[in-house]
């Protein structure tokens, strides 16, 4: 399942969207679930499930936090993997075939992590480059990475990674009852991104980078979560370090 939680991006959701579809790995479903959009979401997530019918869109009342609608999103799957996407950003087209591959060869991974590409979203169509991931592909131990806790960029991507639904359904229920793994955003307190791929982790021996697919991530906004401070920054590392040891 590709999850797609939404909210007042109808102008940005596309890439999402077609970057699905489009998927190489052609056995899967893309759970689209609004968070109570008050722009035109819904119309254009409808036009795209006249399309492709493996899309399936659900709507939220009310705004209940991106948090829970991640959970949403999760609760709303049937697959038995699930890959994260921010309804702004878009998956290389060979993603979830290598994840699969990766993960059905390899049963105590906890997780398949993708190449990610940071842009920032200008006017128009245009994108300016802000950085690449620097870490080598390759299999990492889980206590190489608890050892190097303060690794926040791999931490951070790890929730955007290929996981097993019922884990990352797991430990987002359980980072969502820590006050410790919260953080003020846009006047609601939601969840960190690190502690969730952290719970997940924990159960495993180790997980995977593969160079050969990538997220493309898309930050836009003063309120954009990696524009205030979250772990794509030193700052934002600082912060969770702090909060943890508060716990």
């Amino acid at each position: 399942s590709v999850c797609v939680p939404t909210f007042n991006h109808a102008s940005l959701i596309h890439r999402a969207l077609l970057s699905s579809i489009n998927q190489t790995y052609k056995n899967i479903e893309i759970v689209v679930v609004d968070n109570a959009s008050s722009d035109n979401t819904k119309e254009v997530v409808l036009n795209f499930t006249k399309l492709d019918s493996r899309i399936k869109y659900f709507r939220n009342e009310n705004n209940i936090g991106s948090g829970r609608n991640f959970l949403k999103c999760f609760e709303y799957a049937s697959g038995e993997f699930v890959q994260v996407l921010g309804d702004d950003d878009w998956l290389s087209k060979n993603c979830v075939e290598i994840s699969v591959q990766h993960i059905l060869q390899n049963p105590d991974a906890a997780a398949i992590l993708p190449d990610v590409v940071s842009l920032k979203f200008e006017d128009g169509e245009k994108f300016s480059f802000l950085d690449g991931w620097k870490v080598p592909g390759g299999k990492y131990s889980s206590n190489w990475f608890f050892e190097k806790i303060a690794h926040g960029e791999i931490g951070g991507v790890g929730f955007i990674s290929f996981m097993r639904k019922n884990e990352v359904l797991k430990a987002l229920k359980s980072v969502l009852l820590n006050p410790a793994h919260m953080i003020q955003r846009g006047g609601r307190t939601e969840p960190f991104d690190m502690p969730i791929f952290l719970e997940v982790l924990r159960d495993h021996d180790y997980f995977i980078v593969d160079k050969r697919i990538a997220y493309l991530k898309t930050l836009h906004g003063k309120d954009h979560v990696g524009l205030r401070g979250n772990f794509e920054s030193l700052e934002g590392m600082v912060r969770y370090a702090i909060l943890t040891r508060k716990s």
